[in-house]
């Protein structure tokens, strides 16, 4: 493998903070860092383009152009779930987690972006434990528009806590195994990561409160929910605190809590570099395997593995061969020879590579394609009964010009000679409840009724 310089840029409340990693020969190395002090008051879209205008000038200094980019952003932005899911989706999972979003979380699947990571397969069970993570789409538009305005390309979108899990990991060679609550505590904020042997199990951002001596209650109240809700109870959970609000008092004020308190045994001295904590964490994945896997990019604007440096490598290979042979054989015509025989390989290889390209393009439509159909093949059936109902009892003199289906509701809109004889006809239905109409009845010049009707499924 070729390691390529790689940048990580995360956008904060206050801050944001630019990284850039080279490989080192004992592993990853921050070759630069640099802050943005960013208002925590200003739009999240105000606070991302500054982000990257931060970014534009930290590459151009380091001569880091067109090196791959991690993004992340503050956790409170996000939303994490631990589920236990039948293992007989796993061959559609993004599909059904989609389609089953509101029952996850309170936001439906097209209004926000999401990713998961399988934790566990139980195959005796027949079930899979999962991390579900989401957040709005706004969020994900507004960092890829920031993007776009300094013409940059990005790799993955991540929640801080995975960006946060991902660097204590690699900068203490994974000590702290078990259960452990990674807190980094800033001025103004902290940002908690909750993790049981580095499977992420939660990660939020709080605010810390302005003129409080003693504000380690939040975070212990925190912790608390934490344990409860995530089935952390009855562990051996540790505490770890680093950043630059981490003083001695404020570690005295959380060791009133039962879990023991400590910092993390950092195995590097990059570790010792907090201000550049979450940033390395973004970068950090191209260089070493970190446990906490996340994109919440969506999967068609994600950047798809290139083979170009394979195919480099070929021929590099191949003229490495040939200038061998020249060097060896010395005439002239083999010379010739040779090289005519190298303008014939770079030729295959390139139509072999537009092949590829074909292929690949091609296989993408497919699986877009089958998506589609297991979608329409989960709801189908559905559908097919409410349309046959709506037939059944709406009655002749109306028509339907309008059907829309979201969930547990349906809306209808259409014409009729009497629009309101159509609320109790479809009350009586055995499909429907919370008959009404959404807007009041108007005439057209025909002396038709137009009509907009919603209607709840009895489920």
């Amino acid at each position: 493998m070729i390691f390529q310089p790689c940048l990580g840029l995360y956008i904060g409340s206050d801050r944001a903070s630019a990284a850039l990693l080279g490989k080192g020969p004992g592993g990853p190395k921050l070759s630069a860092h640099s802050d943005l002090s960013l208002d925590p008051k200003a739009p999240f879209a105000e606070r991302a383009q500054k982000a990257f205008s931060l970014l534009a000038g930290f590459a151009v200094g380091h001569k880091a152009g067109g090196a791959r980019l991690h993004v992340g952003f503050q956790s409170d932005l996000a939303m994490f779930r631990y589920l236990t899911v039948p293992l007989a989706l796993k061959e559609n999972l993004r599909g059904s987690l989609g389609y089953e979003m509101d029952k996850y979380i309170p936001l439906g699947g097209d209004e926000v972006f999401f990713d998961y990571q399988i934790i566990a397969e139980r195959k005796d069970e027949g079930t899979l434990d999962l991390l579900l993570a989401v957040t709005k789409r706004a969020v994900i538009n507004q960092i890829l528009e920031a993007a776009r305005s300094v013409d940059w390309k990005i790799d993955t979108i991540e929640p801080g806590a995975s960006s946060l899990a991902n660097a204590v990991f690699c900068l203490t060679d994974g000590h702290e195994s078990g259960c452990a609550a990674l807190v980094y505590v800033d001025n103004s904020w902290l940002e908690l990561a909750a993790v049981d042997a580095w499977s992420l199990k939660y990660g939020t951002m709080l605010e810390r409160p302005e003129g409080e001596k003693n504000d380690s209650g939040l975070l212990l109240q925190a912790l608390t929910q934490v344990q409860a809700y995530w089935g952390l109870d009855g562990k051996d959970c540790s505490v770890l605190v680093f950043g630059p609000g981490a003083d001695p008092d404020f570690l005295e004020q959380l060791k009133t809590g039962e879990a023991p308190v400590g910092k993390p045994a950092w195995t590097s001295p990059l570790g010792r570099d907090e201000g550049s904590i979450f940033s390395y964490g973004l970068a950090v994945k191209e260089f070493k395997e970190a446990p906490v896997r996340l994109n919440l990019l969506p999967p068609e604007l994600r950047r798809k593995p290139s083979r170009i440096s394979r195919y480099v490598m070929i021929i590099l290979g191949a003229l490495l061969i040939v200038s061998a042979s020249a060097w060896w054989g010395g005439g002239i015509v083999r010379n010739r020879a040779m090289a005519e025989k190298i303008d014939m390989e770079l030729s295959r290889l390139g139509d072999e590579i537009k092949r590829v390209e074909k292929d690949r393009q091609q296989c993408r439509e497919l699986i877009r394609q089958i998506e589609i159909l297991q979608t329409i093949k989960g709801r189908l059936p559905r559908t097919l009964d409410i349309i046959k109902e709506l037939t059944d009892r709406i009655p002749t003199g109306a028509w339907l010009i309008e059907m829309r289906i979201a969930g547990d509701s349906v809306i209808i809109g259409g014409y009729a000679e009497t629009a309101t004889q159509l609320i109790p006809l479809l009350e009586d239905s055995p499909l429907f409840r919370d008959v009404a109409f959404l807007s009041p009845v108007s005439k057209t010049r025909k002396g038709n009724e137009r009509f907009r009707i919603r209607l709840k499924l009895i489920v």
